[in-house]
């Protein structure tokens, strides 16, 4: 049970960050986007150093999770609490994350304003799913380790779904730098670099 729990916790995390971290060099944001565009190496980096950061703090809280997990048998009162606080973590480090999305502003090249309302949107929905698995784990019931174990692993489900999903809008905004510019930037950028690998 230890294990499997260890396993949920490090999936949920890792599939979320697969999905964010790759499928562009770009970021989204929930609070209002700044209508300024910065030159594209500039917003680049910014992009990239904050969702290195984000990824970095969910790498954390998910490691955290899965050494606080010392359950004994029967008991999955600590597997539950540790799954609540990682997706409470995730919530609150994507909340931190849009905002300095916001702030950056929006590149400075042909379509730079959508892209940077599709990278925002693509973070606002990915709040959304660490939201809707918290309030699912909040949940889930303490009372039957085989019932609680089913019910955590469609909440891993339901966030690597909903993953899946936000990553197709990261790469409708990659689509938007028709000229490649954005995608040029990322690869000589050192903290795009640090991103993808």
């Amino acid at each position: 049970m230890q294990r499997l729990t260890r396993v949920l916790l490090v999936v949920a995390v890792f599939a979320l960050l697969a999905a964010a971290c790759g499928g562009s060099s770009q970021s989204a944001s929930s609070s209002h986007a700044s209508t300024s565009s910065k030159p594209v190496n500039q917003w680049t980096a910014g992009i990239c150093t904050d969702v290195a950061a984000w990824a970095k703090t969910l790498q954390e809280a998910g490691a955290t999770a899965s050494s606080a997990i010392t359950t004994t048998a029967g008991d999955i009162t600590a597997p539950k609490q540790a799954l609540v606080k990682v997706l409470d973590d995730s919530v609150s480090a994507t909340d931190k994350l849009i905002s300095q999305l916001a702030a950056n502003g929006a590149p400075d090249v042909p379509n730079g304003q959508k892209i940077q309302t599709q990278v925002l949107g693509a973070f606002r929905d990915g709040r959304q799913v660490f939201a809707d698995a918290l309030t699912k784990a909040q949940a889930l019931s303490t009372s039957d380790s085989t019932a609680f174990v089913d019910a955590a692993k469609q909440v891993s489900t339901s966030i690597s779904s909903g993953f899946d999903t936000v990553g197709k809008v990261f790469n409708n905004a990659g689509k938007l730098d028709t000229g490649g510019t954005i995608d040029r930037a990322g690869k000589t950028e050192p903290a795009c670099k640090a991103i993808n690998g």
